[in-house]
């Protein structure tokens, strides 16, 4: 049985690469924000790093990380609000 569906909605890869690509660009969607942009290799950086300290994983030190991480990103984005380009 397969499941009907339109031809132009993403799926697999295609949506992924859509989600990243919408959350790194500013409010036109084409050009690339670098706060975005800077947050995504943030957070990835971040992540990679937690997971390459394993065995002395503290929940509440990761916590308290990502969260001034996610702070940031979200006060840069703001910031820059501004002078995004328009759609």
């Amino acid at each position: 049985m397969t499941v009907p569906r339109d031809i132009h909605t993403p799926t697999g890869c295609a949506l992924l690469r859509k989600v990243a690509i919408d959350c790194m660009t500013g409010a036109d969607g084409v050009t690339f924000d670098p706060a975005r942009l800077s947050g995504a290799i943030g957070t990835v950086v971040f992540l990679s790093l937690a997971i390459a300290n394993w065995p002395r994983f503290d929940p509440v030190e990761f916590g308290t990380g990502y969260g001034v991480l996610a702070t940031g990103i979200g006060a840069l984005i703001k910031l820059k609000q501004d002078t995004e380009p328009k759609p």
